[in-house]
């Protein structure tokens, strides 16, 4: 469950096998904050919102109880119309607004505040798509760079203060995140699934992961698997 502030840049993205489809996969709300701020003028309950609207600029994961419960709600504003969607939607306010500090996890850093215009908002989409389309196999700054036509050294800034990250450090993350994916859904070794999600070796591979994510992927593999069974949708 995530809120996320009109100019963030952001991309939900399932890792999924060859002819793998997961339905229903996202329910989403679209509203103007500003909507909100014009209409705490005559409903001065709404100014509690304040600290959410201003907190969506870096992106909010919600989880735990709140996103259990942001997530009824949701449902229920598909769910229904008139007063009862209005219902509903003021319910899913209360709850993200009123979430404990520890059921949230922000998306970006703090001083990240980014200012995309169409262009490059485009500029950025391209990118991302050749990043996700290519992250297992050879991923080059530079082949990045000439896509959108620019010098290396200047589309290294320009993802950077787009983006808030490194190209580098994205195609790393993302390379990590599919890593955790095979490590929870098949039995491959650890040393296949480094090369399989682009790593050149092991061992830069467990420094990495290790890094990301606290723990050795051995320990990963294993804190999951001691998870109760849960479905994996086909």
């Amino acid at each position: 469950m995530s809120l996320v502030g009109s100019g963030l840049p952001h991309d939900w993205v399932s890792d999924l096998e060859p002819g793998e489809v997961l339905e229903n996969r996202d329910a989403v709300i679209q509203f103007d904050g500003k909507w909100v701020e014009q209409t705490a003028f005559f409903v001065p309950e709404l100014v509690e919102l304040k600290p959410l609207l201003e907190q969506s600029a870096r992106g909010v994961e919600f989880l735990g109880h709140s996103a259990a419960s942001a997530a009824g709600s949701i449902e229920a504003v598909g769910a229904s119309t008139g007063l009862d969607r209005l219902h509903h939607l003021l319910e899913l306010f209360t709850i993200l607004a009123r979430a404990p500090q520890e059921e949230r996890r922000y998306l970006a850093d703090d001083w990240f505040r980014p200012q995309l215009d169409g262009q490059a908002a485009a500029v950025v989409d391209m990118v991302l798509e050749y990043v996700f389309t290519k992250h297992a196999g050879s991923v080059r700054m530079s082949e990045a760079a000439a896509m959108v036509g620019m010098p290396e050294p200047t589309f290294s800034k320009y993802f950077k203060r787009a983006t808030g990250q490194n190209f580098s450090d994205l195609v790393r993350k993302l390379r990590l995140a599919h890593a955790r994916r095979l490590l929870e859904r098949s039995e491959k070794a650890i040393s296949e699934i480094c090369y399989e999600v682009g790593f050149a070796n092991l061992s830069n591979f467990n420094r990495h992961f290790l890094n990301d994510a606290g723990e050795t992927p051995r320990q990963y593999r294993q804190r999951v698997q001691d998870r109760p069974h849960r479905a994996i949708p086909s």
